[in-house]
């Protein structure tokens, strides 16, 4: 991601209430907004460069690692929902 695409993004989801963040091919986060970062009580430099094995249960990172490789798979945009009572993986929006 660039700086430019970076800073229009930050831009453009920085006073969004809605979890917005972008992962590496890797699974990694690269940004996440604010919303995102109230959603793990975490800082925004706690979560960027982690995949969500590090941030989620065992059961509940390989749903959202196994959702990341559809979506990675299919080429196209994709939106997921969860609920659970343990915190759920970030929708895809």
């Amino acid at each position: 991601m660039t700086l430019k695409s970076r800073y229009l993004l930050k831009a453009l989801t920085d006073d969004s209430t809605d979890i917005v963040f972008v992962k590496g091919l890797d699974g990694r986060y690269l940004t996440v907004n604010p919303a995102c970062a109230a959603f793990f009580a975490k800082e925004s430099k706690d979560i960027v460069g982690r995949d969500d094995s590090a941030l989620f249960d065992a059961q509940t990172a390989q749903s959202a690692m196994d959702r990341d490789r559809q979506v990675i798979s299919a080429g196209l945009f994709m939106q997921f929902r969860s609920r659970s009572q343990s915190a759920p993986p970030p929708e895809y929006s």
